[in-house]
């Protein structure tokens, strides 16, 4: 029988993200044990894991859009609707030159 706990591993060598933070203590790396027949496929992987809300932040999205509501800020679902309504997000969409409402750059 296998153990479902996660263990802690060592950031990858070849990670992206291991040079960007090497003065900083941002990353961690763990590591499970899948069953034999589970996918190899990282996104199948990634999509089962992911893409349904666990219930616990179900409930408090709920929970924040209900006392929100009164103070006129769009519920979770409406925001959802709204990102579906625009379609995909592109490279060129992720990459412009603006993040959320400030302008993307350099300091200084």
């Amino acid at each position: 029988m296998t153990s479902a706990k996660a263990r802690a591993v060592p950031m990858p060598s070849n990670s992206a993200l291991t040079p960007l933070y090497a003065v900083a203590d941002l990353l961690d790396a763990f590591a499970i044990r899948l069953p034999a027949e589970a996918s190899n496929d990282i996104e199948v992987l990634a999509r089962f894991a992911l893409e349904r809300q666990a219930g616990w932040i179900r409930a408090l999205t709920f929970a924040r859009d209900v006392v929100m509501a009164p103070f006129g800020v769009k519920s979770s679902r409406a925001v959802g609707l709204a990102g579906k309504a625009r379609g995909p997000v592109t490279r060129s969409k992720a990459y412009s030159r603006r993040m959320g409402c400030f302008p993307a750059g350099r300091l200084g």
